[in-house]
């Protein structure tokens, strides 16, 4: 009963660690910073005065609740402030993964067009000079050729080496060397498609068949209707959804995000620090507070930014995916499957009609020739 009440307030006291840490981290700034601006107890006049008179009275206690609450409300009012800064990290983070990604593409594309374009050149100098194959092959050389034109184009002249040094992801970067066949997905985009994919699947094996074996269900998806009510869905918070489907794996996910929120909490004020100490103190110290400070803000940043996919797959892992639209998805997989196998079954009947009237018709025509030997012996034997 007691480990059932402590779990029960668990999330509860998590919750409570980010503001309280940033806040006390701020403070500890803000007094390092200003503690010299103000007076002893005994210079100190007016409300300065006041505030010592009362720190005396409420006593030690007093004082540490007071710095408690402080703490907790400075820290609140940071992370108000700086959620957002790190929300902006990590799809900054997100970004410049996604471009970094683009540029290897591009330089494997454009090196494989540029070898392309030179198999076909010399190809076509070979089927010129009568050493390269018969003429018949030139055509298709010379369109092997024209499908590198635009890549060569593109990265060719001042601007063509500029290019080859970074590619902007525009129109004419994609004109030039052809659209990324396998997008990156969003985590969500990436456990939808698992869904209904698996959905699918599921429906053709308990038939006996196989996406990978027959080509006719190798392009089945999901409906665009089913992948918009999943989006609909999942647009909430995903642990919210967790603590009522599993509460143990909502109490893991839970203490690692508590723990995330911590790090990028404090993130702010020791970068902070690591300037004051750069200015007041020494600039090496500086430096490596606050780069501490910034690893802390990017990794944790890039990691909020990725929760939702991990918390979505785990759901699919751990079998807890039973909301409404995943189980409307499952159905839809089915329906789906019973749909293509009736087209299926359908042109493999065509298919078998036609050639069995093929046959009979290869049969007639082989037998058509000997119908009039046996009428004539026929009729001599009549006579």
């Amino acid at each position: 009963m007691l480990s059932a009440f402590v779990e029960g307030i668990m999330p509860g006291l998590r919750s409570l660690r980010p503001p309280l840490f940033a806040g006390v981290l701020w403070g500890l700034f803000a007094w390092v910073l200003l503690a010299n601006q103000f007076p002893s107890p005994d210079e100190a006049t007016g409300w300065i005065a006041q505030a010592y008179s009362v720190l005396d009275a409420v006593g030690v206690a007093g004082i540490a609740v007071v710095v408690g609450v402080g703490a907790f409300l400075i820290g609140v009012a940071a992370l108000a402030l700086t959620d957002p800064i790190a929300n902006l990290v990590g799809r900054f983070g997100k970004k410049v993964g996604e471009v970094r990604d683009w540029q290897f593409w591009v330089r494997s594309r454009r090196k494989q067009l540029e070898l392309q374009r030179r198999d076909a050149t010399s190809a076509i100098e070979k089927i010129d000079s009568g050493a390269g194959g018969p003429r018949s092959n030139r055509a298709f050389e010379e369109q092997k050729l024209k499908a590198t034109e635009a890549s060569h184009v593109y990265f060719s002249g001042f601007l063509g080496r500029l290019r080859r040094i970074y590619t902007p992801q525009s129109k004419a970067a994609v004109a030039a060397v052809g659209k990324r066949r396998s997008t990156e997905l969003t985590a969500e985009g990436a456990v939808i498609q698992r869904i209904t994919s698996e959905a699918f699947d599921g429906a053709v094996l308990k038939d006996g068949m196989s996406r990978s074996q027959d080509p006719f269900f190798r392009g089945a998806s999901a409906s665009p209707d089913t992948v918009a009510a999943l989006h609909s869905e999942l647009g909430s918070d995903a642990l919210d959804s967790l603590r009522v489907l599993d509460e143990k794996l909502f109490l893991e996910l839970d203490r690692e995000r508590s723990e995330r929120l911590v790090r990028l909490a404090v993130s702010f004020p020791i970068i902070a620090f690591g300037i004051l100490l750069g200015v007041l103190f020494n600039p090496a110290i500086g430096v490596v507070v606050g780069l501490a400070g910034l690893i802390l803000l990017f990794r944790y940043s890039a990691d909020q930014s990725e929760e939702r996919g991990r918390i979505l797959n785990l759901l699919v892992l751990r079998g807890a995916a039973t909301t409404p639209a995943m189980r409307s998805a499952v159905l839809q997989g089915e329906l789906r499957y019973r749909e293509l196998k009736a087209e299926y079954d359908e042109e493999r009947e065509d298919e078998r009609r036609k050639a069995e009237e093929a046959e009979i018709a290869s049969n007639g025509a082989s037998r058509a020739p000997t119908e009039p030997q046996v009428s004539t012996a026929r009729s001599v034997r009549g006579d």
